[in-house]
């Protein structure tokens, strides 16, 4: 029996990557990456706004070392919520024959370093969901829409935490 869902005995989650699309390819990508279980250990809102913890603060430096690991990617808006990451990463265009690292390598090793530093600062069990999420951005006003989402994150936090409690 051939199940496109099962490899090696095992099911597999179909990839969430637009099929076709070179994840190298310059241009704008928002991301959101999950902490593991939703474990909401990177910080908390109050007023409206984020208080990040150690590990959040740890999340938020790697978040930042992204352009200076590699060259070609830019940060736009962005922010680290308790249990979450957003961010808008902007892939620009190199030089020919340079190599250009896909959007999944720079999130992995992004997600690779604040894993190892948040480990070693003493969340001996800290991880991210094993996926990302991941939009390509392809106006501008869908950009605006973006970081508007982005920015207010934290207020819809709040209101959900109130409706939910």
């Amino acid at each position: 029996m051939n199940d496109p869902l099962r490899f090696k005995k095992r099911y597999r989650v179909p990839s969430t990557r637009l099929r076709g699309w070179d994840y190298r390819l310059p241009g704008t990508y928002f991301v959101t990456i999950c902490t593991e279980g939703r474990d909401s250990c990177l910080g908390e809102i109050t007023a409206e706004e984020v208080s990040l913890s150690s590990y959040g603060k740890i999340v938020a430096q790697e978040w930042q070392r992204i352009p200076v690991r590699h060259s070609r990617a830019k940060l736009d808006v962005w922010i680290v919520m308790p249990d979450h990451v957003h961010g808008l990463l902007v892939l620009e265009s190199t030089a020919p024959g340079t190599p250009e690292p896909s959007l999944g390598l720079i999130v992995g090793e992004f997600k690779s370093k604040a894993t190892k530093s948040i480990r070693m600062a003493g969340h001996r069990n800290f991880d991210w969901q094993e996926r990302f999420h991941d939009h390509i951005v392809r106006s501008e006003e869908e950009l605006q829409r973006i970081r508007t989402y982005i920015l207010e994150n934290p207020k819809r936090w709040r209101a959900k935490q109130q409706r939910s409690g």
